[in-house]
């Protein structure tokens, strides 16, 4: 239905990204647990090349998705999904942020942690959902799972009393994908016409997207997709 169609596209960017960052990242975490420092350094990078691939892909998709939905007679009957797709999306996003932590408290070994984390997320989708559902019909599902995933703050806190990481690494890739959103906002209902014009807005917005990171963290970029390089080539 709906709710599946959504779900399954919101998180088909956070599936594909963090299986691979987890595989390099969780044998690194692991192997630095009593280095802190340098634990510290290698969440904030994990953090970071998380959301530098995931924020974008979902901004792009909350973006285009209802233009792609109208212009493809076949999948005009997913439009009811566009709502639950945004809320997903931010689920997703925040997911990205969530997930390297949650990774890295299992690396320490804090599994009990975790395992908590999950129980309270278990309990609040089935007390939130039920309710949300009742106010907003099968939107609910999606919005419910929106709120829930801004417990993010919860796990912000619990890793920080292992692991001192600055969290704002995240800055740079929300900044650049919101200027590639606002630009994408303000220019599909100018340019999109047909299929081929939505392909020129997903290459033009991620040219935007790169060309905003670049200038504001050439830095941690190439810092990045060297460590990414490096695991690669292992």
């Amino acid at each position: 239905g709906y709710i599946g169609f959504a779900q399954k596209w919101a998180f088909t960017p956070l599936r594909l990204i963090m299986d691979n960052i987890i595989r390099i990242t969780f044998p690194s975490f692991s192997r630095l647990q009593h280095e802190k420092d340098v634990l510290s350094k290698a969440l904030e990078k994990s953090i970071f090349a998380a959301t530098f691939f995931i924020f974008p892909c979902l901004m792009g998709l909350v973006m285009l998705a209802p233009y792609f939905i109208n212009i493809i007679p076949k999948y005009s009957k997913w439009e009811p999904a566009i709502l639950a797709l945004s809320f997903f999306s931010l689920n997703a996003a925040l997911s990205s942020i969530s997930t390297p932590l949650t990774n890295a408290l299992n690396a320490i070994g804090k599994i009990k942690i975790t395992l908590y984390l999950m129980i309270f997320w278990t309990l609040a989708t089935w007390i939130i959902t039920p309710f949300a559902i009742l106010v907003y019909g099968f939107n609910g599902v999606a919005i419910a799972s929106g709120i829930i995933s801004f417990s993010i703050i919860i796990v912000i806190y619990l890793v920080k009393r292992y692991i001192k990481f600055n969290i704002f690494v995240i800055g740079y890739p929300l900044l650049a994908t919101l200027i590639m959103g606002l630009f994408l906002y303000l220019i599909n209902p100018i340019v999109i016409k047909n299929l081929w014009t939505i392909l020129f807005m997903v290459i033009l917005g991620a040219v935007i997207y790169f060309l905003s990171i670049f200038i504001f963290a050439k830095k941690e970029l190439i810092a990045n997709l060297k460590i990414i390089r490096e695991n690669l080539n292992k």
